[in-house]
């Protein structure tokens, strides 16, 4: 039995025979199982920072609502910044995993729209930069 990962979305062909396919000739059986289909982001973006500014993106959100973020960045140390639609700051990450990137499950408190804001740890701080919201 093999377990493929497919790279991308789209439509693949399978193609079923035996060492030598000129040759082998046989009753196969080939099973194909609903794969995991990762959720769509409600934000993916790769963009550059620069020096003491901040880049904003927009989400709406509901109660209850569990988003995952992964903010990360080779050139630079991410900080994270969530905003209610009230401008009340519901979350600040700086580092996870020992590591200067940001990876975090954050519950939504209330319904409405929110507002990520993307910056450098210390104001200096610019490069590249790449943010994905997940369900």
């Amino acid at each position: 039995m093999a377990t493929v990962r497919l790279p991308r979305s789209g439509t693949y062909r399978i193609v079923v025979g035996g060492y030598d396919m000129d040759f082998d000739n046989g009753r196969y059986f080939v099973r194909v199982d609903e794969a995991f289909v990762p959720p769509t982001p409600l934000v993916n973006d790769t963009n550059f920072l620069d020096p003491g500014r901040f880049q904003q993106y927009f989400l709406d959100g509901t109660q209850g609502q569990t988003i995952n973020v992964s903010l990360e960045s080779s050139e630079f140390d991410p900080l994270l910044r969530i905003y209610d639609a009230n401008n009340r700051r519901i979350a600040e990450i700086d580092d996870s995993d020992n590591s200067l990137n940001v990876y975090e499950a954050i519950t939504l408190p209330r319904s409405g729209r929110y507002r990520v804001v993307v910056q450098g740890f210390s104001n200096t701080d610019s490069g590249q930069y790449t943010l994905s919201i997940t369900e």
